[in-house]
C-alpha cells in the first residue's frame, strides 16, 4: 500500500509541477521614475504572492516612449498618460489598455540632517531658489521640463540657471547629486525624491504646483499579457495603497 501511495504521489507531482512552473512569468516593465519607488516597494510582496518576477528598466517619463520605439522588449510601459496614449496611437501599446495608477506633485528635498528651507509660500519658494548654492533637477524627465518653465514664469531663469545640476534618470538618480554633496536641494516629482539618505521638505506651493499622473499600458507584443494584467491590477488594489501614500502620491480612482 505504501508503494502504491508513493507512486500515486509521484504521479500527482509530475502533473502539477510543470503546471506551476508554467504559471510563473518574467514581467518586463519600462518604468517612469515617478512611480519607481512605489513599484520597488510592492515588488517583493507581489513576486512572493504571484510567483512572477519583475524585470524593471527605470527611466524618466518621456524616455519611456523612446525606449519602446527603439525596440526594447516590454510587457508593461508606465509613464505619463500622454506618453501611453502616443504609444497606443503608434500601435506599440494595446488600445484601451491605459490604466491610470497614481498622481503626485512637485516637491523639494535635502540631504538627511541638512536644514530644511521654507517653501510654504510663493515668496518663500522664490527666496529659496535665489539663496541656495545649487539645485538638482531631472535632466530629461517631465518634472525637470516643468521646473524650467516655472523659472521662466517666475522670471528667475537667469539668476537660477548657473546653479542647476541635471540629474540622471534611473532608480535614485534624481537625488544622487544631493547624496554626493554636489547639490544643496533637489526639486522634482515628490515620489522620486523620497529616498534613503534624503529628507523630504514639502510640496511646492499650490499656486506653482503641477500634478503628474502615472499610467500603465500593455505591450501589443507582450509575451506575458496575463501576468502583466495581474501586476497592474495589484497596483490598483488596496495592497498597494500604503506604498502609494507613503511616497506622497494619491491613487487615481477609476
Amino acid at each position: 500500500m505504501r508503494v502504491i501511495a508513493w507512486t500515486a504521489a509521484l504521479a500527482v507531482c509530475s502533473v502539477t509541477l510543470p503546471h506551476t512552473v508554467a504559471q510563473s512569468a518574467d514581467i518586463k516593465i519600462i518604468l517612469a521614475g515617478g512611480l519607481g519607488p512605489v513599484v520597488t516597494a510592492v515588488k517583493p510582496a507581489f513576486e512572493k504572492e504571484s510567483g512572477h518576477k519583475l524585470d524593471i528598466t527605470f527611466v524618466s517619463g518621456p524616455v519611456v516612449k523612446r525606449e519602446v520605439e527603439g525596440g526594447r522588449a516590454f510587457d508593461i510601459a508606465i509613464s505619463q498618460p500622454e506618453v501611453i496614449d502616443e504609444l497606443i496611437q503608434g500601435g506599440k501599446v494595446v488600445a484601451g489598455s491605459r490604466t491610470d495608477i497614481a498622481r503626485t506633485g512637485i516637491g523639494l528635498s535635502v540631504k538627511s540632517g541638512a536644514p530644511k528651507p521654507d517653501i510654504s509660500s510663493v515668496d518663500a519658494f522664490k527666496k529659496m531658489l535665489t539663496s541656495v548654492k545649487s539645485i538638482a533637477h531631472s535632466k530629461e524627465g517631465a518634472s525637470g521640463a516643468y521646473f524650467m518653465k516655472l523659472l521662466d514664469r517666475l522670471q528667475l531663469t537667469s539668476a537660477v540657471q548657473p546653479k542647476l545640476i541635471g540629474a540622471p534618470a534611473g532608480a535614485g538618480g534624481l537625488v544622487s547629486p544631493v547624496l554626493k554633496g554636489e547639490a544643496e536641494v533637489v526639486i522634482g516629482t515628490a515620489s522620486a525624491i523620497m529616498e534613503p539618505g534624503i529628507d523630504f521638505v514639502a510640496l511646492i506651493p499650490d499656486e506653482l504646483q503641477n500634478w503628474s499622473v502615472f499610467s500603465a499600458g500593455y505591450s501589443a507584443a507582450s509575451a506575458e499579457p496575463k501576468a502583466a494584467k495581474e501586476f497592474v491590477a495589484y497596483l490598483k488594489s488596496a495592497k498597494s495603497l500604503p506604498a502609494i501614500k507613503e511616497k506622497a502620491m494619491q491613487p487615481v480612482m477609476p
